[in-house]
């Protein structure tokens, strides 16, 4: 019975070949296929860490990753601060990415929304590892000081000085139960700002913070009070 079903599948591609319906292709043919596509891969893949580790970078340096420390109010504002964009064109490029692995073998046999999720996560640990070097410090300054003709100036507006609205950093003056002075300035303007810091009630902000410590706020500012849902020490 299976002899026979293997021999109609195989007289029936004979002569869809022989009718031109289907096109024989030699091996080299699959090869250079193979290649270029592994190629592609390849490429996506270093595209999207790289993206993924530049958006770190970002938020890491303007403060606005310590957002996801300070509870619900702290996520809250990390959502809004996100380059969703960014987010957005690394989001294409793994579904691409995916789409073009499921020529694979390995990539045909796996379910998609595994295969896009082992994808993901293996970008994002890359992403994370790369932000434990100075590779995009590097990067940085060497396309600010355009040592790197033709690459784009992405880090334009990536400055440590550049906070997301509603954040704040600067320097710790004199402390009083959970209130502190605060000296900051606003973008990358020299001019600095003294306000009052008040921390959430029952917090002695002098248990864990010294005068002159630099200091990440996160909160609302009104008639020169912040009123901080979350406080990060720098150094």
């Amino acid at each position: 019975m299976n002899e026979d079903i293997q021999k109609n599948i195989k007289d029936e591609v004979l002569k869809k070949i022989e009718s031109g319906q289907v096109g024989m292709r030699s091996k080299t043919y699959f090869l250079i296929k193979l290649a270029l596509l592994s190629v592609v891969v390849v490429l996506i893949t270093l595209i999207s860490v790289f993206l993924l580790s530049f958006i770190i970078f970002g938020m890491s340096l303007d403060g606005s990753l310590f957002l996801v420390r300070f509870g619900g109010a702290g996520w809250y504002h990390f959502i809004f601060a996100l380059p969703w964009y960014l987010l957005a064109i690394d989001v294409l490029l793994l579904i691409l990415l995916d789409w073009i692995l499921k020529s694979f073998r390995f990539g045909y046999k796996s379910p998609v929304v595994l295969l896009f999720i082992g994808t993901f996560l293996t970008i994002t640990i890359a992403s994370t590892l790369i932000n434990l070097t100075p590779f995009h410090q590097n990067i940085m300054r060497k396309v600010n000081e355009k040592k790197i003709p033709l690459f784009p100036n992405i880090y334009s507006g990536v400055k440590s000085e550049i906070q997301k609205p509603g954040t704040y950093k600067g320097f710790v003056g004199e402390m009083n139960g959970n209130r502190f002075e605060f000296t900051f300035s606003r973008g990358i303007t020299p001019e600095t700002e003294v306000v009052q810091v008040v921390a959430l009630e029952g917090i002695n902000v002098d248990d864990y913070l010294d005068s002159g410590d630099l200091v990440f706020v996160a909160g609302s500012i009104k008639d020169g009070e912040i009123t901080a849902y979350g406080i990060k020490k720098l150094r």
